[in-house]
């Protein structure tokens, strides 16, 4: 079944025309024509530029740009509470304060061990992990936390950059719709 077209709007000289396809991205006069060519070489261009700069990207970028979307989400997911270990509600900086630290990668990307932690607890009291401990099994369990304590979490996992590309897809995605939530439910 073919599909009736409607009048648009030429997005370089703003006229309206019928299309003679679906495929007509301006109307018929050369002049909007050849723009709307430069611009779709522009952004092609762009387009493969970006993709070259990936395909170089090294691992340790990737890593950084993974756990900056994990503590974007872990900040987003905790609002409104306060300090995982203080228990105070600050008007400075707030972190994702890791538990066990990050330097242990197989729980670096577990939410149960970050959580929303305030800039002097994390930095200065180098994570104040006696009340973060007290405070986390209030949280999720005494049971979880002696998971992560164990020796499972000492393990060295050797995130691929797939892993990690698709660690930051996935965060990115729930930091999203977190959000969205956050803004249907608040109105």
């Amino acid at each position: 079944m073919k599909r009736k077209l409607r009048k648009r709007r030429c997005p370089v000289c703003s006229n309206q025309y019928m299309p003679f396809n679906s495929l007509q991205k301006c109307c018929s006069n050369y002049r909007c024509a050849i723009e709307q060519g430069k611009i779709d070489t522009n952004a092609r261009e762009r387009r493969e530029l970006r993709a070259a700069k990936e395909a170089i990207k090294p691992k340790a970028k990737w890593m950084k740009e993974a756990q900056t979307s994990f503590n974007r989400f872990i900040r987003e997911r905790d609002k409104g509470l306060p300090c995982i270990s203080c228990q105070r509600h600050h008007q400075g900086q707030y972190h994702a304060g890791h538990y066990r630290p990050s330097k242990n990668t197989a729980v670096r990307f577990t939410e149960a061990n970050c959580h929303k932690q305030c800039a002097p607890c994390n930095t200065h009291l180098s994570g104040n992990l006696t009340e973060y401990r007290k405070h986390l099994i209030i949280k999720i369990g005494l049971e979880k936390v002696e998971l992560l304590e164990s020796e499972l979490s000492n393990a060295i996992t050797h995130w691929t950059i797939d892993e990690l590309k698709e660690i930051k897809r996935l965060y990115n995605s729930k930091t999203r719709s977190l959000v969205q939530f956050r803004e249907r439910h608040s109105q």
